[in-house]
């Protein structure tokens, strides 16, 4: 899933897979938007404070977690690696980005931690 950011934080391009992963039919719906729009407060505060200041001086971001927003309201687990790009004079010209939707892992791995406290408040009790 691919987006890309200009200087403003603000779409300039994304994929067909991002589109339909996030409920829109079309790039009108999205094209200029704040990339906050799609994430929740908590996860924009992290990316204006940490992520997109390294982004803006060129450097690059991997497997940062982020809760995506969907058209429906949905909130889906989201790993975002991200690296900055280049005019011909060295000046910040957008940001590339890689989406990776791990929403199904985080929700395994949160019901094998539930059974685990189950086992074990059974095995206290037992």
């Amino acid at each position: 899933i691919l987006q890309s950011l200009n200087a403003e934080g603000r779409l300039v391009s994304v994929s067909d897979r991002w589109l339909e992963f996030m409920g829109y039919a079309g790039r009108e719906e999205v094209l200029g938007r704040s990339i906050a729009e799609f994430t929740t407060p908590d996860c924009v505060e992290r990316f204006r404070r940490v992520d997109w200041p390294t982004l803006l001086g060129g450097g690059e971001v991997v497997d940062a977690e982020y809760k995506a927003v969907k058209k429906s309201g949905e909130v889906a687990d989201v790993l975002i690696s991200s690296r900055a790009s280049q005019d011909a004079l060295g000046r910040f010209y957008r940001t590339v980005g890689v989406l990776i939707d791990v929403t199904g892992k985080k929700r395994t791995e949160e019901a094998l931690r539930q059974a685990q406290k189950v086992e074990a408040m059974g095995q206290l009790t037992g």
